[in-house]
């Protein structure tokens, strides 16, 4: 086979893994927009076919982010800071559209950062199957953001927060297992 997952060991050992393409129901790249549902849920969805909803152990779904703008702000243009000292300085950049994610529903909140206290530590992008705390679905949801690990200085608590804008494009494929 030519196509596929290709997976490798240290040995050099290969194997190719091929969905069997009768069961693809949807794929391509998706264009994502930065705004929330009005249910303050965030995602694309891909319809599925028939009217009847499948249970979560006959979809499979992949995703990944094909579009993304690595970025991130610091304060140390307002302080004056030198480039050694930069990297001291890993605040969330004041007026930017932060979340937290209920991990259960989907819904996301408004996260007010505190300009110069809130840091993070770590940020990446994320893409996956946000399932809303479903078990059948008739359409499948997609999610893309990039999460920042911080500091909650108001809280003096380690947090999760999401970004919206910085990823415009993800790559899907949404098929049936077991069939």
């Amino acid at each position: 086979m030519s196509y596929g997952l290709r997976v490798r060991d240290t040995v050099g050992n290969i194997c190719v893994i091929t969905p069997n393409v009768k069961n693809i129901i949807s794929s391509g790249t998706l264009t994502l927009q930065s705004v929330l549902r009005s249910d303050g849920t965030f995602g694309v969805d891909i319809a599925l076919p028939g009217t009847t909803p499948f249970a979560e152990s006959s979809l499979g779904v992949l995703v990944a982010v094909r579009n993304y703008v690595p970025s991130y702000q610091s304060a140390w243009v307002d302080w004056g800071l030198t480039p050694k000292q930069w990297s001291l300085c890993k605040w969330l950049y004041y007026n930017t559209a932060f979340f937290t994610r209920n991990e259960s529903t989907g819904v996301m909140t408004a996260f007010a950062e505190e300009q110069y206290k809130d840091t993070y530590y770590n940020f990446h992008p994320v893409a996956f199957w946000d399932k809303l705390g479903q078990t059948t679905f008739n359409v499948v949801r997609l999610f893309a953001g990039t999460v920042f690990y911080i500091y909650d200085s108001s809280v003096s608590a380690y947090k999760e927060v999401w970004h919206l804008g910085l990823i415009s494009q993800v790559d899907y494929v949404v098929y049936l297992r077991n069939i």
